[in-house]
């Protein structure tokens, strides 16, 4: 029988021992919020009660060293984060950590923390979260608009950018619809749903106009790289190099009658022929590449 007695009061006497201080728990707690380690942020909560309470918490300590410490400061610490670290955003919530509770969800959303937006969504008075989804509506429109700017701009990848929000626009989309059924009334909830359906209409239309704006600029992007859009911009440059040549000759008149011309003029239509030139030489290169055929001048008249 002594055999696995013993060894149970010894593995008792070391666990006891090891209880870590307050203020050990604080510095893990820090070093695991900065460092994203989750697990390091579980075991500074590991067996307490409550511990964000002033009276019996973790930040009064047995040394006062963490006393300026607050739940408020390790909650930025998480939401400032790129990425956001969620998971320990959360475990923070779900400890007792406390901000004011508008501030809590406009950083929780805007940071791009769906796993805290959801759970302040489940938590929080409803009426508070309804103008948090209002402002949220507003926000995630503007970065839609954003996308929306750099996708018609060629940016690729740009909706990418959306990714961080998707799933926190969808949490506030299903409360709004779950506690607003009916449009017609004026609760807070349903003053959301309207701001929802705003933002949706909007986003609806910029993406359906985007889309058009994207298929007539794909569909002039095609016809500049076919043989009909290659030899019409040589013919453009060529008329182009005529104006340049027209504003030399007028200055050489010029010149003649009164003995002087000005430079500038001269100057800047010369570069512009240059470059004109060395623009005609590569579409002239990349025509006889697509059809294996020079380009004809007389094409132009």
């Amino acid at each position: 029988m002594k055999h696995w007695i013993f060894p149970l009061v010894l593995g008792f006497a070391l666990t006891s021992h090891a209880e870590i201080t307050n203020d050990q728990r604080v510095e893990k707690l820090q070093k695991g919020v900065e460092q994203g380690n989750v697990e390091w942020v579980r075991e500074a909560f590991a067996g307490l009660k409550d511990p964000f309470k002033k009276a019996r918490g973790l930040f009064g300590g047995e040394s006062g060293v963490f006393a300026e410490y607050s739940s408020e400061y390790f909650l930025d610490k998480a939401f400032i984060a790129h990425p956001c670290k969620d998971e320990i955003a959360l475990i923070l919530l779900q400890s007792g950590a406390v901000m004011q509770t508008y501030e809590l969800f406009k950083k929780a959303s805007e940071s791009g923390c769906p796993k805290s937006v959801q759970y302040l969504i489940d938590t929080k008075d409803s009426a508070l979260t309804a103008q948090s989804a209002m402002d949220f509506f507003k926000f995630y429109g503007k970065k839609v608009g954003q996308v929306i700017r750099d996708k018609e701009q060629g940016l690729v990848g740009a909706e990418d950018a959306l990714d961080t929000w998707d799933p926190i626009q969808m949490s506030f989309e299903k409360f709004v619809m779950e506690k607003c059924p009916d449009r017609t009334k004026t609760s807070k909830e349903c003053l959301a749903r309207a701001a929802f359906d705003e933002t949706a209409s909007n986003v609806s239309t910029r993406a359906e106009a985007a889309k058009k704006n994207i298929a007539k600029q794909e569909a002039e992007d095609k016809y500049l790289g076919s043989p009909e859009g290659i030899a019409a911009q040589i013919c453009e440059i060529d008329e182009s190099i005529a104006e340049a040549k027209a504003k030399i000759d007028r200055q050489r008149k010029i010149g003649k009658v009164s003995g002087t011309v000005d430079m500038s003029v001269l100057n800047l239509a010369g570069a512009r022929i240059v470059d004109l030139e060395e623009q005609r030489k590569e579409l002239i290169a990349e025509l006889r590449k697509i059809t294996g055929k020079a380009f004809k001048e007389a094409s132009c008249k």
